[in-house]
């Protein structure tokens, strides 16, 4: 066996410990987790269920919230149509859209990160949604995370309607654990993108859905932007190993300002990636780059990007928001999860699909576990590293001349 082949299985070796590793990490925490929430509802007081009350249970990150938008529309009409009361739990992190965007239902936010580091709050928000009195819960996440997903239907403690679908580097045994507390199991859809999954869904409850993207209110922006034509840069995410270069961006907004002397560049971000957008900002022609990392708000973050010419991101919420409101937008992806959320099949019921980029490796579909390890957790990739300035120039070329006008997705085979 050649040296080349030696490697080869060296890699695989090491992507599987890591598989090993995460399921075996991951099962002791689910059985830990699994005790204390026994202990807490053990006695827990309930109150009666009322038949007209059902929750939808969604606390995914907030461009998945953006993609199931179109989906959830049509569920909630339907049943407030039956006369339905709805009850939306949903993540913290934006909950306060869904007073926007879905009139009319009760809302339990609840902390992700917070659920699961913070006992006290855990068993304060288990013990609360024992009482939410509804006798049905929806719960349309793919895949479940038995964790936090399973433990606030468990808490709810009504019938559930889910997924029969798991994380690929969690352990079987907790979702077999965790199916006992769904009256209904929706099989498996492999293969096929979020958008395929949230209409199996409706149609599993009976939803008469038809794909029709959302039309939503265009919040204004910030008061110096009202008016202004802009681009929009949104270098961060919620992952490390998932951003593409900074200073591979900054180059395409320095290409952008160059070519268009009338446009000014935004970057947004949160708290937490000042640092990052500062490095963008400081390299760019000075009066010529607004730089608002950690400045705004969700709805002002919304905003930005709902008045933007174009937007440049990684894989992330921001693509996910300028599909609904129709904003051309210009996608980095890796390979961890490609085709899950990006790129956009012609079905999905958006206003506008993104355009993205990225370069075929052999080993799409890791779910990020990487097979080249001892990657540090603030550097990409190599799926994403590889990449190339020239393929992600030519897609913002071809939104700011209009020839790409539908979005279809370019394929970068460069280094």
């Amino acid at each position: 066996m050649g040296t080349r082949g030696i490697g080869t299985q060296m890699i695989h070796l090491r992507q599987r410990l890591r598989l090993v590793w995460c399921k075996f990490k991951r099962l002791i925490e689910f059985l830990a987790y699994g005790l204390f929430d026994s202990l807490v509802l053990f006695g827990a007081s309930r109150v009666p269920r009322n038949s007209n009350r059902v929750a939808v249970v969604n606390l995914e990150l907030l461009g998945d919230y953006f993609l199931w938008l179109p989906f959830g529309k049509g569920l909630v009409a339907q049943l407030q149509e039956q006369g339905a009361e709805v009850v939306f739990v949903g993540n913290a992190a934006w909950i306060a859209l869904v007073e926007q965007h879905f009139p009319g239902c009760e809302t339990v936010g609840i902390e992700w990160k917070r659920l699961i580091r913070d006992f006290r709050y855990r068993m304060r928000v288990l013990r609360g949604l024992r009482v939410l009195g509804v006798s049905q819960v929806l719960h349309p996440s793919y895949p479940r995370d038995a964790i936090v997903e399973d433990a606030v239907v468990r808490a709810v403690g009504a019938p559930a309607l889910g997924f029969d679908v798991g994380f690929s580097d969690r352990p079987k045994l907790d979702m077999r654990i965790s199916n006992r507390l769904y009256s209904r199991l929706l099989p498996p859809i492999p293969g096929v993108h979020q958008s395929v999954r949230c209409a199996g869904f409706l149609r599993a409850v009976g939803v008469a859905f038809a794909a029709i993207a959302p039309d939503l209110p265009r919040p204004d922006p910030a008061g110096d932007l009202r008016g202004q034509r802009y681009i929009l840069l949104v270098p961060g995410g919620s992952r490390g190993f998932r951003l593409w270069s900074w200073g591979k961006m900054a180059e395409i907004a320095r290409r952008t300002l160059d070519r268009d002397p009338a446009l000014l560049c935004v970057i947004a971000g949160t708290p937490a990636e000042q640092a990052l957008c500062r490095r963008i900002a400081d390299v760019l022609p000075e009066g010529r780059c607004l730089d608002l990392a950690g400045e705004t708000d969700l709805a002002g973050f919304v905003a930005l990007i709902a008045h933007a010419r174009w937007v440049l991101c990684n894989d992330s919420a921001a693509g996910h928001i300028a599909a609904v409101y129709g904003v051309p937008s210009v996608v980095v992806l890796g390979g961890g999860n490609f085709g899950r959320c990006y790129p956009y099949p012609e079905s999905a019921p958006v206003n506008r699909r993104p355009v993205c980029v990225w370069n075929d490796m052999p080993c799409f579909g890791c779910n990020w576990i990487c097979r080249y390890g001892g990657t540090p957790p603030d550097r990409a990739h190599p799926c994403i590293e590889r990449v190339g300035v020239e393929a992600v120039w030519a897609a913002v070329a071809g939104v700011m001349d209009g020839a790409i006008l539908e979005a279809p997705v370019s394929n970068d085979h460069g280094a």
